[in-house]
């Protein structure tokens, strides 16, 4: 007979934070002394996949933990949301209203992110490891360590690790001194990706449950 095949497993990704954690990088911060906290946080201190977690399609599941026990919780960027601005038709009417534009989330700013007007300026789009989507102007003379102050400023500071890419072709902005234009970055759009092995995995990780 042959062999069925194998189900492709599922990683689940909890962040610990001072005061709580949070289950695949969504909010809101669950917190640690919530009592209907407390069965989940059981399970993880036996090494166990608590059951919340558990693939209704049965596939297996890997849970791997980030430990930021050293920082206070921020929660990301809200995305800003444009309302509706068109007309109103009736129904059965072959006017139809334009779609509102397509909202980005307002970044917030960098300190020390200055644009000379006087100067070349190009728009970046940023992809944060979220899905959050911002952009912003910078200079052509701006280097790859003001775009990453930028982010750690949009996200309330690196969480973990992580690289800037671009989309296409792929590649990796390693050298922090490399202008915007240097990295050919005029109206593109670079990727914040989490550089792998900086996550905890269950059997390596302790916690504290009251």
């Amino acid at each position: 007979m042959p062999r069925a095949p194998k189900k492709t497993p599922i990683t689940r990704t909890l962040a610990f934070y001072k005061d709580g954690f949070t289950v695949d990088g969504t909010g809101p911060l669950r917190r640690l002394d919530d009592p209907a906290n407390m069965e989940f946080l059981r399970d993880v201190e036996r090494g166990v996949v608590p059951k919340e977690l558990d693939d209704v399609s049965g596939r297996p599941v890997h849970v791997q933990l980030e430990d930021h026990r050293d920082q206070d919780y921020c929660p990301p960027p809200e995305p800003k949301y444009i309302a509706f601005a068109g007309e109103g038709h009736r129904l059965g009417s072959s006017t139809h209203a334009s779609p509102p534009p397509e909202s980005q989330s307002q970044p917030r700013p960098s300190k020390g992110h200055e644009i000379d007007e006087t100067k070349p300026v190009t728009s970046i789009q940023i992809r944060l490891h979220n899905g959050t989507r911002l952009v912003c102007k910078f200079n052509l003379s701006h280097t790859v360590a003001d775009l990453r102050a930028f982010i750690d400023a949009a996200t309330c500071g690196p969480p973990r690790a992580y690289e800037i890419r671009t989309t296409f072709p792929s590649r990796s902005l390693v050298d922090l001194s490399q202008t915007v234009e240097q990295a050919q970055l005029q109206n593109s759009v670079v990727v914040q990706k989490f550089l792998q092995g900086q996550t905890i995995h269950l059997s390596r990780f302790a916690i504290s449950v009251p």
